[in-house]
């Protein structure tokens, strides 16, 4: 019996079967559809290489149409590349670049994957490849390189050093001028924070510091620093930074620069800068110890001439006695004697600069030598009362020494003493010898006015003096105690000078080497006697002035003329003198001891007994200045010295009581 199937299951079967197929179809078309149109070229072959698939981003990257395309042998479109054949064979797949020529007989760079197609059994069926035109790319990517190449090499032939780091401080890049200078190699700064470069780093442990300096604005900053190389050696750098934003990402850039050469040109700079400085503040003080020079020996150089010029108009008065003769000559003497001592410091001084000083050198005992000196010198110190102690050294000491020279440098020395030592003061003069250096000493030590620290750490250069008040009490050009120095020091020897202050003394200490010592009996060295002080004489016109010899003859040459005189050698004794003996006339000197001339006549202007009376200033301060000064503080006549008695007996003559203020010189 047969068993037969229903008919309408044999239909609906048939049905699903189509409908399955149907199915199958359009998925295999959309599938189709999609690999055409992918931009890549899409290639199938057999197993004999021939063409099975063609799609159309092959159309559009080779040139050749799918209908060109299929049935024909790759090898004839492209040419046959043997070694990715073999590996295809081989290893069933191939992936690599390769030019291939288009269907123009132009050649592109294709990016090719190939895979073999097998069969079940592993028979070989053919290839399918995918394959993208890089053409343009890779020209892109030479482009890019090319100009990587160049920025690097623009970068590593920069003059100055740069980095890159990240906003942590991590370096990121540097160029070639980084490495030669720090002695890294460009890897081992790579693995470097900018701070392991930074020998103060350790000050700035905060990796924030940078950012907390910026400025708000974001521009580049430029700051001084230093850094480490790699074998320790720091140099200073100056450093330019800008913050760099790259993918979201801030970045700091930086171009260092080693300034050592400019910081030692700096420094030389600064010390050349402080040199001419220091020059220029030397010329300034030169030139105003050459004003005050000039103005110290005006006043020097006038005074004794003024007194020279008095005693010869007085040697020239017909009815002259004798005792008036004598007192001229005598003035005569000494003003010629000063001057002389003033031209003789004034030329040695250039004569030792200049290494014209010859030494006449032969041996001397120190202890004679000392001792007459002071004898020619004793009156000096009798003349102020000051008691002058003299101890000389029990043997003798004999030095190597030119006598006339030896001889100026104590007598100088001893003037010094006599001239800043108050009266009735004490001047203490010692010769000893000392041991241990072998060497003469001799030491003058005084109770006088003393000296400040900083005139003590010059009062062996020129022009220097320790009185440098209006008065010139002390008078002298300055000039003794710098030759004082070179004379000793052409003789091998020292001198020092020492100081504890203003109203404390002053000690000097010349050292001179000894030649050979002999025993002598201890030279006995008489005492200082004090003469008793000339007694004041009172005249008629009031005359005050500290230079004896002025005010005294000029006392007499007006004496003689009929005029009656009174003579102070201070201001305050003159203004006293001068509410006594009520002048008509003041003849007053401007350089005085206590008040100076200028603090005289503004006294005379306010004071109601002695407003009237008419002032002359009598002064060796002729400066410009210096006349005006006297101008204004009341003075109606100002005479330079030395005064021609002539002038003056003339302006006696004219001046009436009540004359108004005037000027006339």
């Amino acid at each position: 019996m047969i068993n037969q199937t229903p008919n309408y299951l044999t239909a609906n079967s048939i049905i699903a079967t189509l409908l399955k197929r149907k199915h199958t179809e359009k998925t295999l078309t959309f599938q189709a559809e999609l690999l055409s149109n992918v931009h890549d070229a899409l290639t199938a072959t057999d197993e004999n290489f021939n063409i099975t698939y063609w799609n159309k981003g092959s159309e559009e990257i080779f040139g050749w149409t799918a209908q060109e395309a299929l049935g024909k042998s790759i090898f004839d479109l492209f040419g046959k590349n043997q070694d990715a054949i073999n590996q295809l064979l081989i290893e069933g797949y191939y992936e690599g670049e390769m030019y291939f020529r288009r269907k123009d007989e132009t050649y592109i760079l294709v990016e090719i994957r190939a895979k073999a197609i097998r069969s079940p059994n592993g028979q070989f069926k053919g290839i399918m490849t995918s394959s993208r035109d890089i053409t343009e790319r890779k020209q892109a990517e030479k482009a890019l390189q090319e100009s990587e190449k160049k920025f690097r090499t623009l970068v590593d032939q920069a003059a100055q050093m740069l980095f890159l780091h990240d906003d942590e401080g991590h370096i990121i890049d540097v160029n070639q001028k980084a490495v030669a200078q720090l002695g890294y190699t460009r890897e081992e700064l790579l693995q470097m924070h900018v701070f392991d470069l930074d020998p103060d780093a350790v000050q700035r442990d905060d990796k924030n510091w940078l950012w907390k300096n910026w400025p708000t604005g974001g521009e580049a900053i430029t700051f001084e620093t230093r850094q480490r190389r790699k074998d320790g050696s720091i140099y200073p750098a100056e450093v330019t930074a800008s913050k760099i934003v790259l993918n979201d990402t801030t970045y700091v850039l930086c171009l260092v620069q080693d300034i050592t050469e400019r910081k030692q040109f700096e420094k030389v700079l600064i010390e050349s800068e402080m040199k001419f400085r220091d020059l220029a503040e030397t010329l300034q003080l030169t030139a105003r110890r050459k004003d005050k020079f000039l103005a110290i020996l005006s006043h020097e150089i006038r005074n004794p001439l003024a007194a020279m010029r008095m005693a010869l108009s007085l040697l020239e008065q017909d009815s002259l006695d004798g005792e008036q003769a004598k007192k001229a000559k005598e003035i005569l003497n000494r003003q010629v004697t000063h001057l002389s001592s003033l031209i003789d410091d004034l030329l040695d001084i250039p004569r030792i600069t200049q290494n014209k000083i010859v030494l006449q050198k032969k041996q001397l005992e120190l202890n004679e030598l000392v001792a007459k000196t002071i004898n020619s010198f004793r009156f000096l110190f009798q003349e102020k009362g000051i008691r002058l102690e003299i101890k000389l050294a029990p043997t003798s000491l004999y030095v190597e020494a030119d006598e006339i020279r030896l001889t100026q440098v104590v007598e100088n020395l001893l003037h010094n003493a006599a001239k800043f030592t108050a009266n009735n003061g004490i001047t203490q003069v010692t010769v000893f010898k000392d041991n241990f250096q072998q060497n003469a000493i001799i030491q003058i030590k005084d109770s006088g006015i003393g000296m400040e620290p900083e005139i003590l750490s010059h009062i062996f250069e020129p022009f220097i003096q320790a009185d440098t008040s209006l008065d010139r009490s002390a008078s002298g050009l300055g000039l003794g105690l710098a030759l004082v120095k070179d004379l000793v020091e052409l003789h091998d020897g020292k001198v020092t000078a020492h100081s504890e202050g203003l109203g404390k003394g002053s000690e000097f200490i010349v050292s001179l080497p000894l030649v050979s010592t002999e025993q002598v009996e201890q030279v006995a060295v008489e005492t200082n006697r004090i003469l008793p002080p000339n007694p004041q004489r009172r005249r008629r016109v009031l005359i005050i002035d500290d230079n004896r010899d002025i005010a005294e003859i000029l006392s007499s040459l007006l004496e003689k003329e009929g005029h009656e005189v009174m003579v102070a050698y201070n201001g305050t004794q003159g203004i006293a003198n001068a509410r006594q003996f009520r002048p008509e006339v003041l003849i007053c000197d401007i350089g005085l001891p206590g008040l100076n001339g200028y603090q005289v006549a503004q006294t005379f202007r306010t004071d109601e007994e002695l407003k009237d009376v008419i002032l002359i200033s009598l002064t060796g301060y002729t400066q410009p200045e210096e006349l005006q000064r006297a101008q204004e503080a009341g003075f109606q006549y100002q005479l330079s010295k030395p005064v021609d008695l002539e002038t003056l007996i003339q302006a006696l003559d004219q001046i009436e009581p009540t004359a108004p203020a005037s000027s006339n010189s």
